[in-house]
């Protein structure tokens, strides 16, 4: 028989709040049903999201300086002046 999980318990077993549960159940990104108002998950399916989400290839990001080391050391116009932030 397979267990039968609320929102809620959802949510402290992902550390995540209700309502972030909720909205990724109404996006279908986690795998639930409703019996009435209220939001049903098989811990089973769960279990497999986590499972997939870990075997997933990761997407190449640009390392960090280029995102925000480089930019800050142009320089800026303020009033006139050219200005450096570092």
């Amino acid at each position: 028989m397979p267990k039968i999980a609320t929102a809620r318990e959802v949510g402290q077993y992902l550390k995540l709040s209700d309502s972030t549960v909720y909205k990724l159940a109404a996006s279908g990104e986690i795998l639930g049903f409703k019996i009435g108002d209220s939001w049903r998950f098989d811990m089973d399916n769960v279990i497999n999201l986590i499972n997939k989400c870990k075997d997933a290839p990761r997407p190449r990001r640009s390392p960090l300086w280029l995102k925000s080391g480089v930019s800050s050391l142009l320089p800026r116009h303020h009033h006139g002046r050219s200005v450096v932030y570092v």
